[in-house]
């Protein structure tokens, strides 16, 4: 070759080299320059065939990748019990204008039940993470004694795992199943067919096919006429009118729910003093003292009842005497009429001679006063 064609090679490897380079950091801007929001999880389960980079996807929609796989004691000195996975979540994805409502709105989801679970990806054997929202009650996050660096999404149990989970209850169960319990429920089982044999051999198959017929009849018969039941239009407005009925029931039973919950505990409460009370009044009953009160109770009341007849004798007897007074006073009334007149005289003329004395008290002593004895009158 010519020293020439040495320098055109060389010029030619050099530029696309350089045009491989360009290229290669042009497509590879986007992911540098790309913001991202990391998360964390936990898995408690093996996470073979998941690794930095595998996807990370919502509802088969991928809105991230995974960073970073790890044990939690590495960074929160906890047991190695789970598995920690960071990811990068990209935020345009999912919505959000900035961290804030990125936190907020990842919290919101986990309280609704959004959950990180491993799934595998077609026959390969490849995990990545697939976020779902789950029933929360039934996916309780677990307890973590630390508190997440970056937002956190509880993760669940992949489906291979609870497949798993469930064979080996079977496995176990039966395992736990003694070679005589199976030879037990296979003589049963025998037992039960040779039964059957034996009935259906000593049956009338005639007349038990007829009762069969009969019944089927019958059923059919009842079948028509719920069907004409049900063809009826009144039908059609009946399953609405129970409907409102029953939503006008739920929403009284909801709006007095904190009342039915009052109710409830107070009545709790009435019942529990109402034991006790019944206990106290078994104790006081049981009581020996009690039978001894009893009998001064019953004592006393004779008493009272004997004072009571006394009492109503004596008022019989002042009744009666009442009514001789009132007799004796009708029969003498004109005496006492007459007797008041001369009494009345009697203090009129005793307030008189009281004036009297008060005028000329020697008068009322010694009598009248000599007369006196005019000039020129002879005695």
């Amino acid at each position: 070759m010519r020293q020439s064609d040495y320098f055109k090679l060389g010029v030619f490897v050099i530029i696309g080299s350089a045009m491989l380079v360009v290229v290669v950091m042009v497509l590879g801007a986007g992911e540098y320059f790309k913001e991202t929001y990391t998360m964390e999880t936990y898995i408690a389960e093996s996470v073979n065939g998941l690794e930095v980079g595998s996807p990370v996807k919502l509802k088969g929609v991928q809105v991230g990748s995974v960073s970073h796989i790890g044990f939690v004691a590495n960074k929160y000195d906890d047991s190695y019990r789970y598995v920690l996975v960071e990811c990068a979540l990209e935020p345009r994805k999912l919505g959000s204008k900035d961290h804030d409502e990125f936190l907020r709105t990842l919290d919101e989801d986990v309280k609704r039940g959004l959950r990180v679970r491993p799934t595998t990806l077609g026959l390969t054997g490849q995990l990545y993470l697939n976020l779902d929202y789950l029933d929360p009650e039934t996916n309780k996050p677990p307890k973590i004694s630390w508190q997440p660096e970056f937002a956190y999404v509880p993760s669940a149990p992949s489906t291979l795992n609870r497949l798993e989970a469930a064979l080996s209850s079977i496995s176990g169960f039966l395992s736990g199943l003694k070679k005589e319990d199976i030879e037990t429920i296979i003589a049963d089982v025998k037992d039960i067919s040779a039964a059957l044999s034996n009935f259906l051999r000593k049956a009338d198959v005639r007349k038990l096919g007829k009762v069969i017929i009969a019944n089927l009849q019958e059923t059919r018969k009842l079948l028509a006429r719920v069907n004409v039941l049900l063809q009826d239009p009144a039908v059609d407005e009946l399953i609405p009118d129970a409907a409102r009925t029953v939503a006008g029931v739920r929403r009284i039973v909801e709006a007095s729910e904190d009342d039915l919950v009052s109710s409830v505990h107070d009545a709790r409460t009435a019942m529990k003093s109402l034991r006790n009370a019944t206990g106290r009044v078994e104790q006081v009953v049981a009581d020996p003292a009690l039978d001894k009160q009893l009998h001064k109770i019953a004592s006393t009341f004779e008493n009272v009842n004997k004072a009571s007849e006394d009492l109503r004798s004596a008022v019989r007897k002042l009744h009666a005497v009442l009514s001789r007074a009132n007799g004796l006073v009708a029969g003498q009334q004109s005496n006492i009429e007459s007797i008041m007149s001369d009494a009345r005289l009697l203090l009129q003329n005793l307030k008189e001679l009281t004036e009297e004395a008060k005028r000329y008290p020697s008068g009322v002593i010694f009598g009248q006063p000599p007369h006196k004895v005019e000039p020129g009158e002879s005695k």
